[in-house]
């Protein structure tokens, strides 16, 4: 039997990559992208991940915080708890832009 990786944890690890990247619209992309995910009627546990997800995509638009802020740490640990990654380098980019900015653009 072969596993299947989670939608919700494809979706978190495109999210991680993207950020750790420094590619804003990339990141935008992929938080945006996070809204056409549609729960399995059939599987409550992808659907709370799923919830979980959409969450953290609306707490990633709301900020006005820099990309590498230490605040930002609380959606990326639950963005690699998500996707099943234990660590996930920092943006390579430290400029001062916000996530609200990057990915309302």
């Amino acid at each position: 039997m072969q596993l299947r990786i989670s939608d919700s944890a494809n979706r978190a690890h495109a999210i991680l990559l993207a950020w750790q990247s420094g590619d804003l619209p990339r990141l935008r992309w992929e938080v945006d992208a996070v809204a056409a995910l549609v729960p399995p009627l059939s599987n409550t546990y992808e659907t709370e991940r799923i919830d979980l997800l959409n969450g953290v995509a609306r707490e990633l638009r709301a900020k006005e915080l820099p990309l590498a802020d230490p605040d930002a740490q609380v959606c990326r640990d639950l963005l690699r708890h998500l996707a099943g990654v234990s660590e996930i380098r920092q943006p390579q980019s430290r400029s001062r832009t916000s996530l609200r900015d990057c990915l309302r653009q």
